[in-house]
């Protein structure tokens, strides 16, 4: 369990650059995942592994990964492709963990104190969300956040993605509709 501790610094430390790294995002996933656990199981083997206040650093450092995550899913540049200058939503590693990470909570229960990672995200990427919405990898993004995010997330981002569903739909009739975009409009509307 102490190990845990200080794994996690060094991920508080370097998570935006192991975001972005195939083998880097791995491990941080591992170790979010495994602090969700903590998270979600007070009274799991992992919960009971940590010594006296390790359950509540971890914690609360966690709740600072997830707000680092988060202000780095949207650079809000100008450029509406993919592509590693608007954040980790666009990223092509990047946008895969922050996928997984939402699905991993789920799977926890969203039993959450604090904000869920897709509160985070949500925050982030409210602002523009219609551009977020047609680019393609921040769709697929949105897309695990309208079928894992909590509750309160999923309702916050339908009704968002609702208010613009008339853009989304007429240019999801271009050819040059991304992928994820389409994706996104199913998932949400079913259409």
């Amino acid at each position: 369990a102490f190990a845990l501790g200080r794994i996690f610094d060094f991920v508080q430390k370097n998570a935006t650059t192991l975001a972005v790294s195939e083998f880097g995002s791995r491990v941080l996933q591992q170790v979010l995942s495994t602090a969700m656990e903590i998270r979600a199981n007070p009274d799991g083997y992992v919960s009971q592994c940590l010594g006296e206040g390790e359950r509540e650093t971890i914690l609360a450092k966690l709740e600072v990964v997830l707000g680092e995550l988060a202000s780095r899913t949207a650079n809000n540049n100008d450029n509406d492709d993919d592509d590693e200058d608007n954040g980790l939503a666009t990223d092509r590693i990047g946008h895969r963990i922050l996928k997984n990470l939402i699905k991993i909570e789920n799977e926890f229960g969203n039993s959450t104190k604090g904000k869920s990672l897709g509160d985070f995200v949500l925050d982030a990427l409210k602002p523009d969300i219609k551009r977020w919405a047609k680019v393609n990898r921040s769709a697929f993004l949105l897309c695990s956040m309208v079928e894992f995010g909590a509750p309160n997330v999923k309702k916050e981002l339908l009704e968002l993605l609702g208010a613009c569903r008339g853009m989304l739909t007429s240019s999801a009739s271009e050819s040059s509709t991304s992928k994820g975009t389409q994706v996104l409009l199913k998932v949400a509307f079913g259409s």
